[in-house]
């Protein structure tokens, strides 16, 4: 690489460092012709002769860098590699010519010098990305161009002499053909997973696979036209008269003329207007970037003596010097409108000035007005002060309970470190807490913000940067403001009667007798109200400074900086308090929502129990009445047997019943089961269950049992089993 790098440098082919450097360069590049083993004799024509090399020699001649004849070769489908040869000798002369090599070596395609360049080209890279990397290699971008099918020393010399040599194939005729001038990715730097990767991976970069008409392809974007076409063309236009082109006479540089007249041909007025509007230092009609194209093509002083020369060697007269004009570039005529401008690169410097002058000023009294607010705002916020006296006090209380030395203020840079400091809990940070406290006591100032709109804006605000941006200014308005001074008082020498000016005038006076004057002064008063606000702006960035208790050094990006960075901050803590409060208002709804379903599912329980123990009531009572009813027509039967007992014992005279009742009774108990009605009575009149309620009836239900445990004949046994003996009514169940 270095050394193909001196060969450049000298002005050698870089190429010969590739060749057999045990054999000449004659035998290698001009074959071994002849049986001495001289060199060949060069026959054939100059490559700056050659029909299909001389274009890019032109190329070299006209001055043309070497990199552009390479990449018109590679366009056509040429070897670039030929520009590095001798142009005055022929191309089979210094390639081998007729004296053709034996190919012993090993094809370019499996040279392991150069094999991986032209596997690139294989894997459907173009061309280009193989020339790259043969440059970033140190080797000859030209080996890519050459037949991957033969050996290096076969194509570029070297070997031993064959008894013929090969007909050379004719080359195919380069199509001309339309480009899309894009900038491709390097293979390298192509992933396997991007969009290209996957596209070249599945061979989806041709149009193989593609359905279309390739006569209309060709049609489109390849030129089928044959070389003498366009002539025929031209030539039978116009009825076959060609018309004469005129001759133009340069005068400056070519290609300094070339590029002024590309700018100048987009300025829509005569050059003789252009010269009125920059004596007039009137630039209405164009804009900085016209100014500044303008102001460059001004004839320098090389130039003006050229061009001076140029009509004075027309001769003298009107009509010749305006004839010597004609047959100039655009560029020359431009050059020399102006030669009758005074001072033309101060007018166009002053018409410049006040082009741009505006949003110049704009740009630095819009910031300074925002400082100026962002000042005032910080200082008049209630809300401001208020939530700073309330930081103050929860940090007094967290760093000493409330108790002790407590601070009397705090810096701006604290606030910060609200966000900082957590709480045991690890979750809950000073600044949350301080934001449950603010929307508990006072939650208006949760806005705060909102009072300080302009201090977000103000921390992009570089004070020094700005004062030093308007001196600049100052000093170019300074300059133009005595341009435009000069060109009144020079235009002000020719006038007569009232509108004459006196010597002993003041200056505002002779600015108000041209257009630029007046916009002098009203710049000037305006740039006196920036000087003005950039001194209050100082001022009013310390008096704040000094609000806060902060060092009046302090620049205000910084200050501005922390201000802005809080009420960040604020507002990230308080979406998130926000958040907990909401989640935490949710979650006590739906408690109160599962107490209500909990509630009403203990009253449906309640109110069940009690329809049910109605129930049973009611049941038991239906049970009872219907007992009575079956005892009351039990009654009858024994009632009318006693009847008939009391007219026995009436008849014989025997005191009543009660002396024969045993005897009935023990009849009774004796016969067959037969029920007494005494009996019957004393079970119907007997309680049936306890009394209803509490320990009362827990009593009764005691002496119940207790009554039907006593040993008593089997048919009053099974009667007084029969009577029913529920629960107690009570206690829970009532």
């Amino acid at each position: 690489g270095a050394a193909k790098q001196a060969c450049v440098r000298d002005g050698k082919d870089p190429a010969i460092m590739d060749l057999d450097p045990e054999k000449s360069l004659a035998f290698q590049r001009g074959g071994g012709g002849g049986g001495g083993g001289g060199p060949a004799v060069d026959s054939g024509p100059p490559l700056k002769d050659d029909p299909e090399y001389a274009k890019y020699f032109k190329m070299l001649k006209m001055g043309l860098a070497m990199g552009a004849a390479k990449q018109a070769c590679v366009r056509d489908g040429k070897d670039p590699s030929v520009m590095d040869l001798d142009p005055d000798k022929s191309l089979a002369f210094q390639r081998g010519g007729e004296n053709v090599v034996e190919d012993t070596g090993p094809p370019l395609k499996d040279d392991p010098e150069y094999a991986k360049y032209f596997k690139m080209m294989k894997m459907g890279l173009p061309a280009d990305a193989a020339r790259q990397a043969c440059v970033r290699d140190g080797k000859d971008p030209g080996i890519v161009d050459l037949d991957p099918e033969k050996s290096l020393a076969s194509q570029r010399g070297g070997g031993s002499k064959a008894k013929k040599a090969a007909p050379k194939p004719k080359k195919k005729k380069p199509v001309k053909r339309k480009k899309i001038y894009w900038s491709t990715i390097d293979e390298s730097k192509i992933d396997e997973e991007s969009i290209w990767g996957m596209v070249t991976k599945d061979g989806d970069i041709t149009m193989d696979k593609l359905e279309f008409d390739m006569k209309e392809f060709e049609e489109l974007f390849t030129d089928q036209s044959k070389p003498g076409d366009k002539a025929k063309k031209a030539a039978s236009s116009g009825g076959g008269a060609k018309k004469e082109k005129k001759k133009q006479v340069s005068v400056v540089d070519a290609k300094r003329a070339m590029n002024g007249g590309i700018v100048l041909a987009r300025i829509k007025l005569e050059f003789k207007e252009v010269v009125d509007r920059v004596n007039k230092m009137d630039g209405s009609d164009f804009d900085s970037t016209q100014l500044a194209g303008l102001k460059e093509y001004l004839p320098n002083s090389d130039e003006v003596v050229a061009l001076k020369g140029y009509l004075d060697g027309a001769g003298a007269g009107e009509e010749k010097r305006n004839a010597a004009i004609e047959v100039l570039g655009l560029c020359e005529k431009y050059m020399i409108a102006m030669l009758e401008v005074t001072d033309p690169d101060l007018k166009f410097e002053t018409m410049t000035f006040r082009s741009v002058y505006e949003e110049r000023l704009s740009e630095i009294v819009k910031p300074i007005d925002l400082a100026l607010s962002a000042c005032r705002e910080v200082r008049e916020s209630i809300k401001l002060r208020k939530l700073m006296a309330l930081v103050l006090r929860i940090g007094n209380h967290i760093n000493t309970g409330g108790s002790g030395k407590l601070a009397k203020g705090f810096t701006l840079a604290a606030l910060l470190k609200l966000q900082e400091a957590k709480a045991f809990d690890k979750k809950t940070t000073v600044l949350q807490y301080l934001i449950k406290i603010v929307k508990k006591n006072d939650k208006d100032l949760c806005t705060f913000k909102n009072d300080i709109k302009s201090v977000q804006e103000a921390e992009r605000v570089q004070m020094d940067a700005l004062a030093g941006d308007l001196k600049i200014l100052n000093g170019d308005l300074t300059k133009a403001y005595d341009v435009a001074l000069k060109d009144a008082k020079e235009r002000c020498k020719d006038l007569e009667g009232d509108d004459a000016v006196p010597e002993d005038a003041e200056e505002k006076e002779y600015l108000d007798k041209t257009s630029t004057g007046k916009f002098m002064i009203e710049a000037k008063q305006k740039m006196d109200d920036a000087l003005e606000k950039s001194e209050d702006v100082q001022r009013q960035l310390a008096k704040s400074l000094k609000y806060f208790g902060e060092d009046e050094k302090m620049p205000s990006n910084e200050f501005f900086g922390t201000l802005t960075s809080f009420v960040v901050e604020f507002d990230r803590a308080l979406d998130s308090v926000n958040k907990a409060d909401e989640r935490a208002e949710k979650e006590a709804r739906l408690a109160a929502k599962r107490a209500e379903r909990e509630k009403k599912k203990k009253e449906a329980a309640v109110k069940k129990a009690a329809k049910q123990w109605k129930d049973k009531t009611e049941t038991e009572k239906e049970k009872r009445k219907t007992e009575e009813a079956a005892e009351g027509e039990n009654k009858e039967k024994p009632s009318e047997s006693k009847e008939g007992a009391n007219c026995d014992n009436s008849k014989n005279n025997v005191p009543g019943g009660a002396r024969d009742a045993p005897t009935v009774q023990k009849m009774d108990r004796g016969g067959d089961g037969g029920d007494s009605s005494t009996e019957k009575k004393k079970e119907s009149e007997a309680p049936r269950g306890p009394p209803v309620g509490g320990i009362a009836a827990m009593a009764a239900a005691a002496a119940l049992k207790k009554q039907q445990d006593k040993p008593q004949d089997a048919p009053e046994e099974k009667k007084e089993s029969e009577a029913p003996s529920g629960p107690p009514v009570g206690g829970i169940a009532a």
